[in-house]
């Protein structure tokens, strides 16, 4: 134990290497922190692309500029008023529902299960003159950094991805 002692505080003692221990100890949080926030910005980017794409396309729906409107052609407006987002038709839900007697519909956002191409049934009731309308549109979208700080906390499905959810409401105009 007394030939112990000595050799330890010597190996304490000496500095050299410290820079790469440091290094080895810092750099996993800073590229953590990195990743994270590099992540949360294209997530908050998608996000309020799809809810102004969201915005422009239900107020051509209100002002009636887009008459007999379908799903289809209600998701390409949303895609064509969106960039920088991938497969947007293909990875973009949409329902249209009423809303009557100041009810909302249920809570659940319904979204597409790209692994098993599951794709929900939604409503798509265009509505009545000055009926309120609750639109509401998910879009799932794939990390970059799928393991950041960010993705390992964003609830997401089997294959990793997460769900962008846009909801707005409207009130069909008198023509």
């Amino acid at each position: 134990m007394k030939k112990l002692i000595p050799w330890l505080r010597r190996a304490f003692r000496r500095e050299d290497g410290n820079a790469s221990v440091e290094f080895a100890l810092i750099i996993p949080v800073f590229l953590t922190i990195f990743t994270a926030s590099f992540e949360s910005g294209f997530v908050m980017l998608r996000l309020n692309l799809l809810q102004h794409g969201l915005d422009v396309t239900m107020r051509d729906l209100r002002l009636g500029k887009m008459p007999n409107a379908t799903q289809v052609t209600i998701k390409q407006k949303i895609c064509n008023n969106m960039t920088m987002v991938d497969a947007c038709m293909d990875n973009l839900l949409v329902e249209v529902t009423p809303i009557t007697n100041w009810v909302l519909p249920s809570t659940n956002t319904s979204c597409r299960d790209l692994q098993t191409q599951i794709i929900p049934v939604v409503q798509l009731n265009i509505g009545q003159q000055n009926q309120l309308m609750l639109v509401r549109a998910c879009l799932v979208q794939d990390m970059i950094f799928s393991t950041s700080g960010l993705a390992m906390s964003l609830p997401t499905n089997y294959d990793g991805d997460f769900n962008l959810i846009a909801i707005s409401a409207y009130v069909n105009e008198p023509s």
